[in-house]
């Protein structure tokens, strides 16, 4: 809940203004985005913290797989940035796969902070951005991509995770799978209730600005769309190859509240409602009861069972 519109405004106000006005007197690589990474850094145990630090990790199963993901402007495509590659990926057509960053630019060792920002581009607030090359690089110079926020083709991670089960239901893999079932936790922003009401009398403004509002709007439904349909579909074809999958929601719903918060900088009653959703989703009267759907499938510390393989 800490606020990175200060950073922002920062960004706005000095480096990227001073472009404008005296570029000598600003670095080609300080804007309002680089502040924003920088306030983020500050709120991290280790600021300093690289993805190949967490190759060996994840190789040792002491942490989950992180993926970062965030779209190519010049073609559209899903950038995927982990500590791990899916060979799998590499076998489609190189017009409709994700691209990977280890694969993209070997030998490259960014920032944790730097792949969050990558896939936390908001349009216009924080700028679009793209690697600095130069001719001792491993990779080429037409792989120096621009980056926007991953929302624009999976904001929920969906297909990405899809992708990467998939990879593990490969019926090769039956004898060394260390699994039998899968869960998985969606975390929702809108209410499964909500629906923006129809805009009447915008005319000419809307006529102008009313396509960038559709772009930001599809990303939300009918995104939901194709992933339930896609859950529908992992799910059918896990079944048949032994694997069972589950799906729980996690969602912001807070009686009587209207759309949830979504701005870089919360109000303090912005603050409550989010409190009060997770409240809400704890209650044991809640309808849903997402949290007793997750202790049936993994024991919480100290108490429970669940399956010895999950």
């Amino acid at each position: 809940m800490a606020s990175s519109l200060e950073a922002t405004a920062w960004g706005i106000a000095f480096p990227d203004l001073l472009r404008i006005l005296s570029p000598w007197l600003v670095s080609r690589t300080d804007d309002r985005g680089a502040r924003i990474e920088e306030a983020w850094r500050g709120h991290l145990i280790n600021g300093d913290v690289r993805m190949t630090d967490w190759v060996e990790k994840v190789k040792e199963g002491a942490m989950p797989i992180p993926i970062f993901n965030a779209t190519i402007v010049e073609t559209g495509q899903r950038f995927l940035a982990s500590p791990v590659l899916v060979p799998q990926f590499q076998t489609l057509a190189p017009a409709v796969r994700p691209r990977q960053l280890f694969e993209l630019y070997p030998g490259s060792a960014p920032l944790v902070s730097t792949m969050v920002r990558l896939s936390a581009t908001f349009p216009f607030v924080s700028p679009i951005c793209r690697p600095d090359w130069s001719p001792s690089e491993q990779w080429s110079a037409s792989d120096a991509y621009h980056f926007a926020d991953g929302g624009y083709v999976d904001n929920e991670g969906m297909i990405t995770i899809i992708e990467y089960l998939m990879h593990l239901l490969n019926p090769n893999y039956v004898a060394d799978r260390p699994f039998d079932r899968v869960l998985l936790i969606r975390l929702m922003p809108f209410p499964s209730s909500f629906a923006a009401p129809a805009s009447l009398d915008r005319g000419w403004f809307y006529a102008t600005l009313g396509p960038l509002d559709a772009i930001a709007n599809v990303r939300t439904s009918s995104q939901q769309e194709r992933n339930e349909l896609a859950v529908r579909l992992l799910t059918e074809t896990a079944a048949a190859r032994g694997v069972e999958v589950g799906s729980v929601e996690l969602r912001y719903d807070v009686p009587g509240a209207a759309e949830p918060p979504l701005s870089w900088m919360l109000t303090s009653s912005q603050k409550a409602a989010i409190d009060q959703a997770w409240r809400h989703l704890t209650d044991p009267t809640y309808p849903a009861k997402p949290l007793a759907v997750i202790d049936n499938w993994f024991p919480r510390i100290g108490g429970g069972s669940g399956p010895k393989k999950s």
